[in-house]
């Protein structure tokens, strides 16, 4: 079977540090059961209170940003994600 240029994946919790309940919200772009593309830098984005630190964990990688003035907050993983049919948290 030739793998297709998809990466099967299931985009599951995001680990934030320091945020305080409530205040987190990673884009409704990002759901679970999502396949994301292999070869390609993928960038997560969001909203919490301004000022904070955000820390995204997914397939051994963390990508880290902080929210600006109005709370927005958006981080480009460094590497692209291997070809895996495994589901990912």
């Amino acid at each position: 079977m030739k793998i297709k240029t998809m990466l099967s994946v299931v985009l599951g919790a995001l680990a934030v540090g320091f945020a305080a309940a409530g205040d987190l919200a990673v884009s409704a772009y990002w759901q679970d059961h999502m396949v994301l593309q292999r070869g390609k830098n993928i960038t997560v984005w969001g909203k919490d209170a301004p000022g904070r630190s955000v820390s995204v964990h997914f397939a051994n990688q963390t990508a880290n940003a902080t929210t600006d003035t109005n709370g927005f907050w958006e981080t480009t993983f460094a590497q692209p994600f291997a070809v895996s049919a495994t589901p990912q948290t």
